[in-house]
């Protein structure tokens, strides 16, 4: 092995006392203290965490711990507190990158480039894609959010959905790093890859 390959794979996982503690209480959550976890609950990980992973996303997670050499393949990849604490910070989004993702979204709904989408057609989508929501759910999001005469300016929507869903309230600016961050239990360096 190169000295630069040796460098990689040594490379240690850095997580605040913060992440570390919220990482914790989730694993312990799913887990219930069978030890490992199934790859399949990271995505339940990390709604729980307010983030919104995608189906696609959620499946390359699974794929890329597939082991080519198990026993049984259709059975679920594991992994341990060291790699879901990997899984999840390569996962996490700020609410800054949040509120691009949704914006995109409701853009792809935007057929005449306005900013703007009928509240009527917002609550067909609400009730049907993804996870679903009760149309007084939505009407009382809709409410809250001030739509005006039936139509939704999602540019000022986004925020207060993220608002009443509780989104990660962290506004760094992308690409900044917490400076000071203590190494956890968990970046030891002894990780799956």
């Amino acid at each position: 092995m190169s000295d630069a390959e040796e460098g990689n794979a040594e490379e240690v996982l850095e997580l605040t006392l913060q992440e570390e503690k919220l990482f914790r209480e989730t694993y312990n959550a799913l887990s219930k203290g069978r030890g490992d976890l199934p790859v399949n609950l990271i995505g339940q990980a990390l709604r729980m965490n307010n983030q919104c992973p995608t189906e696609a996303e959620l499946q390359k997670i699974i794929e890329d711990h597939r082991d080519e050499d198990a026993v049984d393949p259709d059975e679920m990849p594991k992994v341990d507190f060291e790699e879901f604490c990997t899984i999840m910070k390569e996962n996490w989004k700020t609410r800054d990158q949040l509120e691009d993702q949704l914006k995109a979204a409701f853009a792809t709904f935007d057929k005449a480039e306005s900013g703007i989408i009928e509240a009527e057609d917002f609550k067909n989508w609400m009730m049907t894609l993804g996870e679903v929501l009760e149309e007084g759910e939505i009407n009382e999001l809709l409410k809250d959010a001030g739509t005006l005469d039936g139509k939704v300016p999602y540019d000022q929507f986004v925020p207060h959905l993220l608002d009443a869903y509780g989104r990660p309230a962290s506004k760094k600016p992308k690409g900044s790093a917490k400076k000071g961050g203590k190494k956890s239990a968990a970046s030891s360096g002894k990780g799956k890859k």
